[in-house]
């Protein structure tokens, strides 16, 4: 957050930059629960893409979340 409007327009430009060059789209999973949701505005890049196509478990926020990307 901030009051200045031109860093807030910089970060905003940097922002979309950085998406245009991302893949989109991901399934969320509780290992615990077993449930799985939906996370179709989930930002991912080719490396993360390329990680989990190896094998590497991509983990969301707490040890509980894990993402299996499109």
């Amino acid at each position: 957050m901030t009051d200045e409007a031109p860093l807030a327009a910089a970060w905003k430009k940097l922002r979309d930059r950085a998406r245009k060059t991302m893949l989109k789209g991901a399934w969320a999973e509780n290992i615990m629960s077993g449930a799985r949701s939906r996370a179709a505005s989930h930002y991912y890049t080719t490396e993360a893409k390329r990680l989990a196509d190896t094998g590497v478990a991509l983990m969301g926020g707490t040890d509980w979340i894990k993402y299996q990307l499109d």
